[in-house]
C-alpha cells in the first residue's frame, strides 16, 4: 500500500509527498526498533531479578549445608579425642606447622551422647559439602553473566564458586582417610554401624598403630574441613548481602 503510494507520488513528481512517505517509514522502523529494545530490556531485567532471587535462595541453602557439615566435622573431632583419652593415649595435635607458622584449630565443642555406640557411628559419618548450584550453572550455561552488569558482584560470585571447589576438593582427602579407617576397623571385627562401644574402639586403637595414625589424620582433616566450611559460610553470607544490595 505504502509502496504504491510512493510510486504514484514519484510519477507525479510530488517530492514533498515522497519525503513525507519516507519519513513515515523511517519513524515507523525507529519506533518498532525502540519497542523491541524496550521489550528486550524489560525481559532482561526480569531475568536478572529472577537470577538474583534464586542465587540468594541457593546461598541460603549453602549456609545451612555448611553449618551441618561443620557440626558433623566437630562431632568427629570430639569423638576421636574421646577414643584416644579412653585408650590412655595422647590426643591428636590441634595444630600443624606449615610454611614457618603454627596453625591452631579453633576450640572443639565437646562431644556428648547417651547412645552407647555413638562414637563408632560418629566417626562413620562422612558429610561432604553439597552445593546448591543450579542457578549458577544456568547463568554460566546460558551466557547470562552480562545481565548482572555489576562486575564486582560477578567477581564475588566467581570467587565464591572457587571457594566451594576448594572445599569440595578437600573432601576427597577425608573420603580416602575414611575408607582406610573402615578397612582397619573391619580387621578388628568392628562394623561401621555395629554395636561397638567407646572402650572397644579404644582397645583397637591401643593395639593397632596404623588405626591410631589414620584416626589422627581423620581428626586433622575433620578440623580443617570445619574451618573451611566456616569460611565458606561467611563468604556465602557476604555474597547474599551483596546481592541484596544490587537488587
Amino acid at each position: 500500500m505504502l509502496l504504491r503510494r510512493i510510486t504514484q507520488h514519484v510519477k507525479e513528481q510530488n517530492w514533498f509527498a515522497v519525503f513525507l512517505d519516507f519519513l513515515i517509514v523511517v519513524v515507523g522502523v525507529f519506533i518498532g526498533l525502540q519497542v523491541a529494545n524496550w521489550n528486550e530490556a524489560r525481559a532482561d531485567r526480569g531475568l536478572r531479578a529472577g537470577y538474583l532471587v534464586q542465587l540468594i535462595e541457593d546461598l541460603q541453602a549453602d549456609v545451612t549445608e555448611a553449618k551441618e557439615t561443620e557440626r558433623q566435622a566437630w562431632a568427629r573431632v570430639g569423638a576421636i579425642d574421646d577414643i584416644f583419652e579412653a585408650a590412655s593415649l595422647e590426643k591428636p595435635l590441634r595444630e600443624v606447622y606449615l610454611e614457618g607458622q603454627i596453625l591452631k584449630a579453633p576450640p572443639v565443642p565437646e562431644f556428648t551422647a547417651d547412645y552407647p555406640y555413638a562414637h563408632n557411628h560418629v566417626i562413620t559419618n562422612l558429610p561432604t559439602f553439597e552445593q546448591n548450584r543450579e542457578t549458577f550453572d544456568a547463568i554460566v550455561n546460558n551466557g547470562h553473566f552480562g545481565l548482572i552488569r555489576d562486575t564486582n558482584l560477578v567477581r564475588q560470585i566467581q570467587d565464591y564458586q572457587r571457594n566451594v571447589e576448594g572445599v569440595k576438593g578437600f573432601d576427597d582427602a577425608i573420603v580416602e582417610t575414611f575408607r582406610r579407617i573402615t578397612e582397619l576397623r573391619s580387621q578388628h571385627g568392628i562394623s561401621v554401624a555395629g554395636r561397638t562401644t567407646l572402650q572397644e574402639l579404644a582397645n583397637a586403637v591401643q593395639t593397632d598403630r596404623q588405626l591410631a595414625a589414620e584416626l589422627r589424620t581423620y581428626h586433622f582433616n575433620s578440623a580443617v574441613q570445619a574451618g573451611r566450611v566456616i569460611e565458606l559460610q561467611l563468604s556465602a553470607e557476604a555474597l547474599i548481602e551483596a546481592i541484596e544490595g544490587a537488587q
